[in-house]
């Protein structure tokens, strides 16, 4: 599990493992998880974020499910963006192991800027960069910035592996695609 690699430093898979893995470009969502962005999208005021659940198989990562980011007053003033809550983040991973028999696990985190609306590249990697000082984002966990447009979802999402790379993902630019597997 993730949330125990990053906060117990438990190593979750061998390094064999993890060179066998394909690269991901392309990312999928869930309905459920679409519709946890959307609602989420619909306050304005803030920034906002969570975090990201799902698989990857072949080529694709499926986010399954999606969070919010937890309470603001657990942290007081209210961190910088990227950033999660140890506590939140390990309770919501242990419960999705739980309930998915181990399928899912935290496989990116979300980001949406205080209009809901996208910004430039050059922003997005900057939030992208942060994240990677922390060890939240690489080859195989995502950075998703979440957007409103005419009242549409959209995504741009983000891995890291010897550069950014921008995958493919549901959105204003293509087909929701929410097949999941």
């Amino acid at each position: 599990m993730r949330a125990h690699t990053r906060l117990f430093a438990q190593p979750s898979r061998s390094s064999k493992e993890l060179q066998d893995l394909e690269p991901i470009t392309t990312i999928m969502f869930s309905p459920s998880a679409c519709t946890l962005l959307t609602d989420q999208l619909t306050v304005k005021g803030q920034s906002q974020g969570g975090l990201l659940f799902g698989t990857s198989v072949g080529e694709t990562l499926h986010v399954a499910f999606a969070s919010g980011q937890g309470h603001p007053w657990w942290t007081s003033p209210p961190p910088a963006y990227p950033h999660i809550d140890a506590r939140y983040t390990l309770g919501w991973s242990e419960a999705i192991q739980a309930t998915s028999k181990g399928q899912y696990d935290w496989v990116g985190n979300w980001l949406a800027y205080s209009d809901s609306r996208h910004r430039e590249l050059h922003e997005d990697l900057a939030l992208l960069h942060l994240g990677l000082q922390d060890g939240l984002f690489d080859d195989r966990h995502a950075l998703v910035i979440a957007g409103m447009e005419s009242g549409y979802l959209y995504v741009h999402a983000y891995l890291y592996d010897d550069g950014p790379l921008q995958l493919v993902a549901n959105g204003l630019a293509g087909p929701l695609i929410t097949n999941m597997p």
